[in-house]
């Protein structure tokens, strides 16, 4: 599955302020931790999935596509490349797992999406609101 297809989709898909979330495993940026945590999965995690799931391919799959996919900063910027804005990212547990974050805005006041143009209701309101400001003024 191609990673910059998949975050085009979640941009199409995803309203206009809305904001996007993803919690990845990634890379450890420590050297000493990295190292540890290198041989941690490679060696026990694959084994700990036989001993609970009887399943340790599964697990060499999911250390080995872990190590594939992009590290933080990478994926931080195909974000942005998607059209996000304010794309960042947080690492926890030393960059084991990070949660990115971006929100998608429109740019353009001209091309403003369907879902804000007003609706019935959202004009009654206005309206309300304007009629009775006299009860809310302290004029």
């Amino acid at each position: 599955a191609s990673i910059d297809i998949a975050l085009k989709e979640i941009y199409r898909v995803l309203k206009y302020g809305g904001k996007f979330l993803c919690l990845e495993f990634s890379q450890i940026e420590i050297p000493v931790i990295d190292r540890f945590y290198e041989f941690y999965s490679r060696n026990i995690i694959p084994e700990l999935g036989h001993m609970f799931a009887n399943d340790r391919d599964s697990y060499k799959y999911l250390i080995e596509s872990i190590k594939k996919f992009p590290k933080q900063e990478e994926f931080n910027n195909m974000i942005s490349d998607t059209g996000f804005i304010k794309s960042r990212y947080k690492n926890l547990s030393a960059g084991v797992a990070s949660i990115h974050s971006a929100w998608k805005i429109w740019e353009d006041e001209d091309e403003l999406p369907i879902a804000f143009i007003p609706t019935t209701k959202a004009l009654f309101l206005i309206y309300w609101l304007w009629v009775t400001r006299k009860f809310f003024t302290t004029e």
